[in-house]
């Protein structure tokens, strides 16, 4: 009996499709993080595929070559973004919206494109460490933006209502879901403990500013500077000569300074513009037991990068 060949099987797909099977999977890895911090490096690659495949369903209009770039090439996702946000090239029928960014939402995209998928799909060999509190508000701001591409920007996107419903339905859930986590609940915590440690700074007369922040460690007034470092100041941030707060701080003396900028991450390594570190001011200043605090504390930041807890 002659074998019959086996029946033709394909797998299609077009812009639309393959973005929702993005969404879709961004979906499922969303609901694994709480137990598996890996999922968030597929959570972001698959809202990034999701997030460019509606931004080109959205702007490509009628003509499948018009985003091309030259030799078959793409155009990049910012360049897809920004077309999507132009009025101009949006308004492809008398209904179409273009998209317009939060200023959240904006950094949300930024982050999750330069920061966290670059470096996740292009990985180079190194130690990486990521806090993980801002994840989900990157994801719900982006989730919104897929929606907005998908269901509201009104051009030549071919949907069927079911997909249609499908896209609402995972951004709905997606959302809620990351809501109710524990690390964003927590974020909601220290927005709120930001807020207070700002209102007290006001309170008190002291400016929000980089150079007040480096002018308080120079003078000592730990409670000030860590009332800064609650407000989201960056401990390593500089100021116009180019030093930071723990530079300052050790210039002068002040250990219990010292300890609570430490204490708030601030780098032992850091160099002003004429390569002095703290720990070199701590030695030019005789400071034995700073240069003996801020020796531990390097020691401790390496042990943590190459040895990380299990």
């Amino acid at each position: 009996m002659q074998q019959q060949p086996p029946e033709t099987r394909w797998l299609r797909l077009k812009e639309e499709t393959n973005a929702l099977d993005y969404l879709e999977r961004a979906s499922l890895f969303i609901r694994e993080t709480p137990e598996n911090t890996k999922a968030w490096k597929w959570v972001i690659i698959a809202l990034h595929g999701a997030l460019y495949g509606f931004a080109v369903a959205a702007a490509c209009g009628t003509d499948d070559t018009s985003l091309n770039r030259g030799r078959g090439k793409l155009l990049g996702i910012w360049d897809v973004l920004k077309l999507c946000q132009d009025p101009n090239h949006m308004k492809m029928l008398s209904h179409s919206k273009h998209l317009h960014l939060t200023e959240s939402q904006r950094k949300s995209v930024e982050l999750m494109v330069s920061e966290l998928r670059n470096e996740f799909a292009h990985f180079k060999p190194k130690l990486w460490s990521i806090e993980l509190h801002g994840m989900p508000d990157i994801a719900v701001d982006v989730l919104e933006v897929i929606r907005f591409l998908a269901l509201e920007t009104n051009t030549y996107i071919h949907l069927t209502q079911k997909e249609m419903e499908t896209v609402n339905r995972l951004v709905e859930q997606s959302t809620t879901f990351l809501q109710k986590t524990q690390l964003y609940e927590e974020n909601r915590l220290a927005e709120n403990l930001s807020f207070v440690a700002r209102k007290k700074l006001e309170l008190a007369n002291v400016a929000y500013t980089d150079e007040e922040f480096v002018s308080q460690a120079a003078q000592g007034n730990t409670q000030t500077v860590e009332l800064f470092m609650a407000s989201g100041m960056d401990p390593d941030i500089r100021n116009s000569k180019g030093v930071t707060a723990l530079m300052c701080a050790t210039m002068n003396g002040h250990v219990e300074t010292i300890k609570a900028l430490l204490a708030n991450g601030a780098e032992v390594d850091v160099k002003a513009e004429d390569g002095v570190t703290a720990i070199k001011i701590a030695e030019s200043k005789s400071y034995k037991e700073i240069e003996e605090i801020l020796r531990l504390a390097r020691f401790s930041f390496m042990r943590r990068n190459i040895f990380p807890a299990p």
